[in-house]
C-alpha cells in the first residue's frame, strides 16, 4: 500500500480545465483552490497548514507563480508549460527536477 503525503501544493495559475483534473487524480488532491482563497484562510487561522496535514489532505493551490505571499508554507511549488512540470521547491526531497506532466505523481518528488 502507497502512502500519499499530506501537502500543499502550489501550481500557476494558467491551467487549463483538463490539466487541472489530471494533476488532482494523480496526485490525489482533496481540494483546489485559488492563491486568494489561501491566503484568506491563513489569515483566518494562522495554523491552517498543520491542521491540513494533521487531517492528512492535500490542497492544491492555483496562484501566479510570481506571487510570493505565503510561498514558505507550501510544500512543493511546482510550474507548469508546455506539458513539462519543473519543482522549484520540495520539501519531501529534492528541488529542481523537471519532467514530463505524464509522469507526475508522488514518487518523482522522493515520496517512496
Amino acid at each position: 500500500m502507497n502512502v500519499i503525503p499530506a501537502a500543499v501544493v502550489l501550481f500557476n495559475n494558467d491551467l487549463v480545465d483538463s490539466v487541472r483534473a489530471y494533476i488532482i487524480k494523480q496526485l490525489h488532491i482533496d481540494e483546489a483552490i485559488t492563491g486568494a482563497e489561501f491566503d484568506l484562510r491563513i489569515a483566518a487561522n494562522p495554523d491552517y497548514v498543520a491542521l491540513i496535514k494533521q487531517l492528512e489532505l492535500r490542497i492544491l493551490v492555483e496562484r501566479s507563480y510570481k506571487e510570493l505571499t505565503n510561498r514558505e508554507q507550501f510544500d512543493l511549488v511546482l510550474f507548469l508549460k508546455n506539458g513539462i512540470c519543473a519543482c522549484e521547491l520540495n520539501k519531501f526531497g529534492p528541488p529542481g527536477i523537471s519532467f514530463p506532466l505524464k509522469n507526475l505523481y508522488w514518487g518523482q518528488f522522493g515520496i517512496f
